[in-house]
């Protein structure tokens, strides 16, 4: 399974249809295969051969997406890096992955700059941006222009192809290695569940309805699990869209369950399904299974495990979070969840952020989407804080809608309604601004937490 094959069967099989768009630019497949093999030539030139790392730190454009053929083409492995990171972060990748060539747009120069005069390693800076290449760098389509175009390395099955890096919350992100066969499933995986592959939430925007959104065809979401009242007013909002959500995480591939258009019904017998995150993904096996290893029953909470051929091989220079990830095959995910009698998987919370309050086992999500059905609450986060009399309680910060005000009352009593009452918040945090954040849009509960524990011997979570 090669990587660098879906670019060839795209150019032989429609080499005049649009590959790219990027502002006026338009290129054809055919265009974009004859620029791809000279592009890996000058990588080549720059010493990126036998799985060398070349990084890149920039927006999306057409130029990205021929980078991410050229460089298994020239025989190196891709790290792309995230342009939300700040510089110490970006240069933790750099250092773990040793990358020596470093691609770069206009809106990271200097950060690209900052980064090269901090790490001896990193020799090559390449502008792929538009305009005039910066001094002390070499530009994009000079390379291309300039070298001929070699022969694909034919990199495949389990060489390294891309290494994407975790946007952890506590610690140091981990490089996750994506092999040629595990991206070359998770591709061919993912597109059979689309409605449709031909054509290839945001609804609190204030300008939504300013806009025609009616070419749009298919929604795919996921991150964490959509609060049932928000998929609903995207559904209604959005009529002509098939949703689809997928969950899963980098280790993974990117995706392990698809809940798929067919199954986004608001009535009838299947409704309850809208709360799951679906089946298990062509080629996936899900297992749930108890702190003593064994299978949970159907309903029953434990901690959710993925098989697949799109899983990572490891992470980078980290054998013993590989051992503790990767065990007889499974990926632990570190999610609990339970699944039911059709293989539906309904995805209850990180197995970190379950609050354990009276003895009883809380599930902030659960009640993360009690608040989300509130027509006040824009944004909600529940925690676990410590409480000598509960040792943990829960506590809820919420971030109102503009223009929205409600009380810690009567959120409590609006909980009531829809749970037990020993998973109902024992304070709020009514904040204006927004919940702090992960670079992939995961909230950041460690910092909401830290403050309540000061002083205490632990951290809880």
């Amino acid at each position: 399974m090669q990587g660098t094959r879906f670019l060839n069967q795209a150019v032989a099989n429609q080499p005049q249809r649009t590959a790219t768009i990027h502002g006026e630019r338009r290129r054809t497949w055919r265009e974009v295969g004859e620029r791809v093999p000279r592009l890996a030539a000058a990588l080549r030139v720059l010493g990126i051969a036998d799985g060398a790392f070349v990084a890149a730190l920039a927006m999306n454009n057409d130029r990205y997406i021929e980078l991410f053929f050229a460089v298994p083409w020239a025989g190196g492995a891709f790290a792309p890096l995230n342009i939300r990171w700040f510089l110490a972060e970006n240069a933790y990748a750099l250092t773990d992955s040793r990358a020596s060539v470093l691609f770069v747009d206009e809106a990271l120069v200097d950060q690209a700059r900052a980064l090269q005069a901090s790490l001896g390693w990193l020799t090559t800076l390449v502008y792929l941006g538009e305009g005039e290449t910066p001094d002390g760098m070499l530009g994009f389509e000079d390379l291309i222009a300039r070298h001929p175009p070699m022969a694909d390395a034919n990199r495949h099955g389990e060489d390294l192809w891309v290494i994407f890096y975790t946007g952890g919350t506590t610690a140091h992100p981990k490089g996750v290695m994506m092999s040629h066969r595990g991206l070359f499933v998770a591709t061919v995986s993912y597109l059979a569940l689309l409605p449709s592959i031909e054509d290839l939430r945001f609804v609190n925007h204030p300008d939504f309805d300013r806009f025609d959104l009616s070419s749009l065809k298919t929604c795919v979401y996921g991150g964490s699990p959509m609060p049932e009242a928000l998929i609903k007013l995207a559904m209604a909002r959005l009529p002509s869209l098939a949703f689809c959500q997928v969950f899963g995480m980098t280790e993974t591939g990117g995706f392990a369950t698809m809940l798929r258009w067919r199954d986004h019904v608001t009535s009838g017998p299947k409704a309850a399904r809208l709360k799951s995150a679906g089946q298990a993904a062509l080629g996936n096996e899900l297992r749930v299974v108890l702190a003593d290893g064994s299978d949970a029953g159907t309903g029953q909470l434990g901690e959710i495990l993925v098989r697949s051929s799109m899983l990572m091989s490891g992470y980078l220079n980290n054998l013993a979070a590989t051992a503790a990830a990767l065990v007889k095959g499974w990926m632990h995910t570190g999610d609990a969840g339970t699944l039911d009698e059709d293989g539906y998987l309904y995805v209850a919370d990180r197995i970190k952020d379950m609050i354990v309050s009276g003895g009883e086992d809380v599930y902030s999500i659960e009640v993360e989407r009690v608040l989300f059905m509130h027509p006040a609450v824009r944004e909600a986060a529940v925690i676990g804080i410590p409480s000598a009399q509960w040792g943990e309680a829960e506590h809820a910060v919420v971030v109102l809608r503009d223009g929205a005000s409600v009380t810690a009352e009567a959120l409590s009593a609006f909980c009531r309604e829809h749970i037990g009452g020993y998973k109902i918040p024992r304070s709020y945090e009514i904040r204006s601004e927004a919940l702090p954040v992960t670079p992939v849009g995961e909230v950041r509960k460690n910092l909401l937490r830290d403050p309540y524990c000061v002083g205490h011997d632990r951290k809880i979570g």
